[in-house]
C-alpha cells in the first residue's frame, strides 16, 4: 500500500512538473515578453512597402515560406541540434554555432538574431535569477557561441529540461506569429484576419517541428532567397517601422 502511495504522488509531482513546463514555455513565447520581436520584420517590412504582402492571402504564403524553409531549416534546427549536443556531446555545439551564424547572410537578419539572443539572455536573468544567467553565458563563452536567439534558447531550454519536441514546435510559433503580429500592425490588417492566418498556420507548424526531429546539422540551409534579398534591401528603405 505504502508503495502505491508513493507511485501515485510521484505521478501527481510529474504531472505538475509537466504543467509548470509548459506554462514556463508560454511565458517565453508570449507576445509581451521583452526581445524585441515586435521591432522585427526579417525583411516582411520590404514586402509590405512593394505591396507584395498586403492581405491575409499573401501574409499566409509569406508565413508558410518562412516556417517551411527558413525556420525549419534554420534557427529552428539550431534549436535542435544545440539542444542535442548539450545532451550527447556538448563539443559539437561550437559547431552548430559557427555554422548557424555562417548562414544567416543579412546584416540586418543577423543583427536582429543578437540583438534578441542578448534580450532574452538578459530578461531571464530577471525572472529566473543571476545562477541560470550565469551558467548560459559560460556555456556560450566556453563554446564560442555567439547569442542568437535560438542559441540562448537552446541552451535554456535544455538546462531547464524542457522537452526537445516542444522547445522547437514553440520556438517555430513564436517566430511565426511574430511576423505575423508584426504583418497585423504594418499591413495594416484586422486583429481577426491575424487569428485566421495564425489557425491556418498551425498544422505547418506542427509539421515543421515534426520533420526538424528528423534533421541533423548538415541540413542546415538558407532556402528562403527572397527574404535574404528583402532584408538586405530593408536598411535603405527611405520609412521604416522595424529594425529589420
Amino acid at each position: 500500500m505504502k508503495t502505491n502511495v508513493v507511485l501515485d504522488e510521484l505521478f501527481v509531482i510529474k504531472v505538475i512538473r509537466m504543467h509548470i513546463d509548459q506554462l514556463r514555455l508560454m511565458q517565453i513565447h508570449d507576445s509581451a515578453f521583452p526581445i524585441g520581436g515586435y521591432t522585427h520584420s526579417f525583411g516582411m517590412e520590404t514586402y509590405i512597402q512593394k505591396d507584395t504582402v498586403s492581405d491575409q492571402a499573401s501574409l499566409f504564403s509569406l508565413c508558410k515560406a518562412y516556417a517551411l524553409e527558413n525556420v525549419k531549416y534554420g534557427d529552428g534546427l539550431f534549436v535542435s541540434e544545440v539542444m542535442r549536443a548539450w545532451k550527447e556531446a556538448p563539443w559539437q555545439m561550437q559547431e552548430v554555432a559557427e555554422i548557424g551564424h555562417a548562414i544567416k547572410v543579412a546584416k540586418e537578419t543577423r543583427e536582429a538574431s543578437l540583438m534578441m539572443g542578448r534580450q532574452f539572455l538578459k530578461t531571464i536573468r530577471a525572472i529566473e535569477g543571476e545562477a541560470l544567467f550565469q551558467q548560459v553565458s559560460q556555456w556560450l563563452e566556453c563554446y564560442d557561441m555567439p547569442s542568437h536567439h535560438s542559441f540562448v534558447y537552446a541552451l535554456f531550454a535544455a538546462h531547464e529540461n524542457i522537452g526537445r519536441t516542444e522547445a522547437v514546435t514553440t520556438f517555430i510559433y513564436s517566430s511565426v506569429t511574430s511576423l505575423v503580429h508584426n504583418a497585423v500592425r504594418a499591413v495594416p490588417l484586422g486583429q481577426s484576419t491575424g487569428m485566421e492566418t495564425i489557425r491556418n498556420l498551425l498544422p505547418l507548424i506542427q509539421t515543421a517541428g515534426k520533420d526538424i526531429e528528423n534533421l541533423t546539422i548538415y541540413d542546415a540551409r538558407n532556402g528562403t532567397v527572397g527574404l535574404e534579398l528583402a532584408s538586405m534591401e530593408h536598411e535603405h528603405l527611405n520609412v521604416r517601422l522595424f529594425i529589420s
